[in-house]
């Protein structure tokens, strides 16, 4: 007598993309997980739902302190609150938003950042958002210093000439002669 053959739940194309499924999430989780920019998502009440490893050592929470908690609390600075506000309202009704502000890590380290907030939008709807980090400290103080270098690099005499560097008096001294009319030209 033959026996039955097991009955499967699924069909071969059910399997296949279920495994389709399966894959695409793990490009995303491995995205999400390895990726430099620090990630938080949002639920439609604004409250931490995942971040990824890089959220986690940018602000010094972890996922786990900070799921179901409103997240600009956490990182905004006191006098940055009605703009964090003001972010996430825009984001919360369907606008993409970039800045570049100021947040606060948990040591209370302030940290200059680039945001940017996008809708997390599923089937037409919109469940939530996508808040990305990246912190720009160290080119926003490296900033200063390069313009210097820039208008120090640009200086010249009125006839073109490059101005002597390092020399702050040659500077005055320059002035002083034109001043006299005296170019400084023998």
């Amino acid at each position: 007598m033959e026996r039955p053959r097991p009955q499967t739940d699924a069909s071969p194309s059910v399997r296949a993309s279920d495994s389709a499924q399966d894959l695409q999430t793990a490009y995303l989780q491995s995205l999400t997980e390895n990726n430099p920019i620090a990630i938080v998502v949002l639920d439609a009440n604004d409250c931490v739902q995942m971040c990824n490893p890089a959220f986690e050592r940018l602000f010094q929470h972890t996922q786990r302190e900070l799921k179901g908690e409103g997240l600009d609390h956490l990182i905004a600075p006191e006098n940055l609150a009605n703009e964090a506000n003001d972010l996430t309202r825009r984001v919360g009704t369907g606008s993409t938003v970039r800045a570049t502000t100021r947040r606060r890590r948990r040591d209370g380290v302030f940290l200059d950042v680039q945001i940017i907030g996008v809708p997390l939008v599923m089937h037409g709807r919109q469940i939530g958002t996508i808040g990305m980090y990246e912190d720009i400290t160290e080119r926003k103080s490296a900033e200063p210093h390069s313009l210097r270098e820039r208008h120090r690099r640009n200086l010249s005499d009125h006839r073109g000439r490059p101005l002597p560097q390092r020399q702050p008096c040659a500077r005055a001294s320059l002035r002083l002669q034109l001043a006299r009319g005296n170019d400084g030209v023998d």
